[in-house]
């Protein structure tokens, strides 16, 4: 589609006259009169009869044929020299520069938030391998349609962002040089979805791959880092290996045989660069890659009567074992050479909600569990517990994510949030209490607000709670929690000493923004959810707004701060359906709603 008044051109060294046919156009003529360039009757013959019907662009006057001369000799200096500054048809108007042009970029600076969804998408990345000159570790995790990489270095305080995915981000990868990063995608049904890979060192694009349907379930680098092993979602059903340095893909298959369920497991050997996993729901399969022919050769593990839904896969560093990890709570033992089942455990005490991670620790096992428990497990021991630990138990969420860092383990969850655990690398003992590093909301941020004449902190309203965070280091500093209802709107009054928010059970709750205690709460203050909020520059009127379309006013008598009154004042019923905002005149004198 071409905007209307604009020029389009297939030919550049054309007459602007033909390069305005049968478009969406309008010429001006010296004369005043407009033509429109779609007209049948237009034509070069017209071109030629008509008297001063050649003048298109103020400046050009209809005795001046050189820009048409120049045109024909082919100097495009000369012929974009009268529209030059604007490339568009202005009716007699001077040539204007688009405002935004002059507004300077409003860069991002930081995302407070954490992706936990997505499994084994938490990273650890070498300061060296990322190109900074700290030593300390960076966090790599994705979040939305980007990744991001976030220095744990205090002093250094920064992130950035891998940008070029449209949809949200399903699936990540690290190769095991350090030198590349892929990502890959879920997107809408019918389209495909794309996979990106960037070097870490320079954080630029390498290659875009583009061959899955709707979604990437997961990514694997092979052992050498020369091949990506990629595994479509439910929809796609296959795996496929693309060659990093032609940039191609070389070979696809079916992931399962039509009586296996969901594939959602990938997995490459350590020593073997033609060789990965890729398991799930009745089905694991190891692969070899037949480059030279361009085919894909599996061969089903038996498991003998067994049949289990696999959430993780983790190979031995010898390539002699592979485990595998189930939602009933088990560890498979494969031989990864006879594709036998050599064991299971444990048999009894089994780990509640599955266990969705598994690392392999020389003999041993690391393991997180769907309910929050993370555990060191003896696999030659039938799989006896040698330490255990346990996430909070309220919101904690399940494990997606488990990386062991020296001393200390990182544990990323589907609740959105990031633990570190002290850890004894010798003893395998967990000696201390998770950590929280990083959180945020599970689900819908409702409302944001600021302090009045105040930008350190800031408050967010969410399913279930409100929280109030740093804004300079994105660190959550108090969280109010209220179970099974969602906080639709947030108001500081303005001299800080309490933080109103609406609810969806209908009731207004006022807090301490420093101890997140309850200091007063409105019943029933709407006979549905209530869902916008304001407060005056007196501090002592609240006016709310709710899902019934009803505004009310509120005068709060603060002659007892230990026990505040709240009054109603005044209900309005002049919407039909919910209020979404409520905002103040600055003399607090009228509201808009």
């Amino acid at each position: 589609m071409t905007p209307k008044r604009s020029l389009f051109s297939k030919h550049k060294q054309d007459p602007v006259f033909f390069q305005s046919l049968n478009n969406d156009v309008i010429l001006e003529c010296v004369d005043k009169i407009h033509i429109d360039a779609k007209f049948k009757g237009l034509s070069a013959r017209v071109f030629q009869s008509c008297e001063l019907r050649d003048r298109i662009f103020p400046g050009v006057p209809s005795a001046d044929k050189t820009w048409i001369d120049a045109s024909l000799a082919g100097d495009a200096s000369a012929v974009l020299t009268p529209f030059s500054e604007t490339h568009k048809i202005m009716s007699g108007e001077e040539p204007q520069t688009d405002p935004c042009d002059e507004c300077p970029a409003l860069n991002l600076q930081r995302i407070v938030g954490f992706n936990g969804s997505v499994k084994n998408g938490l990273h650890l990345i070498e300061g060296k391998l990322t190109g900074d000159k700290s030593q300390t570790p960076s966090m790599m995790f994705p979040l939305g349609a980007s990744c991001i990489i976030e220095s744990m270095d205090r002093n250094v305080n920064k992130q950035h962002f891998f940008r070029g995915h449209s949809n949200p981000v399903s699936a990540i990868a690290v190769s095991p040089c350090g030198k590349f990063l892929a990502s890959g995608q879920v997107t809408y049904m019918g389209y495909k979805a794309t996979i990106n890979v960037y070097t870490l060192v320079d954080r630029q694009p390498y290659a875009t791959f583009t061959l899955h349907k709707v979604k990437i379930e997961a990514l694997a680098f092979s052992c050498d880092s020369k091949l990506l092993y990629s595994l479509g979602g439910q929809d796609d059903g296959s795996v496929v290996v693309w060659d990093m340095e032609q940039k191609k893909s070389i070979c696809a298959s079916p992931c399962a045989p039509q009586t296996a369920g969901c594939i959602r497991v990938l997995a490459a050997s350590h020593h073997d660069p033609f060789s990965f996993i890729t398991a799930g729901d009745k089905s694991i399969r190891v692969w070899n890659a037949d480059l030279k022919n361009r085919k894909l050769v599996p061969e089903d593990c038996n498991l003998g009567v067994l049949k289990r839904d696999v959430l993780s896969v983790s190979i031995d560093p010898q390539d002699k074992y592979l485990y595998c990890g189930t939602t009933t709570g088990d560890v498979l033992k494969i031989n990864f050479e006879t594709k036998l089942l050599v064991n299971t455990g444990p048999t009894k005490n089994l780990i509640s909600l599955g266990i969705g991670v598994v690392k392999e620790l020389g003999g041993k096992l690391l393991i997180g569990s769907g309910n929050g428990d993370i555990a060191v497990l003896d696999s030659e021991k039938s799989y006896r517990r040698i330490s255990s630990s346990s996430l909070p138990k309220n919101n904690a969420g399940g494990i997606t994510s488990l990386v062991l860092n020296e001393n200390q383990i990182f544990v990323g969850t589907n609740a959105n949030n990031v633990y570190r655990i002290p850890f004894c690398s010798k003893t395998l003992n967990m000696i201390g209490d998770p950590v929280l590093l990083k959180t945020c909301h599970k689900n819908d941020v409702n409302d944001i607000v600021f302090p009045a004449n105040k930008n350190e902190l800031f408050a967010t309203a969410g399913v279930g709670d409100v929280r109030i965070w740093q804004t300079t280091t994105g660190k959550e500093l108090r969280r109010i929690e209220v179970p099974n209802i969602t906080c639709h709107a947030l108001a500081f009054s303005p001299d800080g000493n309490s933080l109103v928010t609406a609810w969806s059970d209908g009731r207004l709750r006022a807090y301490l923004p420093v101890s997140g205690k309850l200091i007063y709460e409105v019943p029933h203050a709407h006979h549905l959810e209530a869902t916008a909020l304001a407060i005056t520059n007196c501090n002592t009127t609240i006016i709310s707004g709710g899902c019934e379309g009803a505004i009310r006013i509120w005068r709060i008598d603060l002659s007892n701060p230990a026990k505040p009154v709240v009054s109603l004042e005044e209900t309005m019923k002049e919407h039909k359906c919910k209020v979404t905002t409520i905002t103040l005149s600055k003399n607090n004198r009228e509201c808009a709603t």
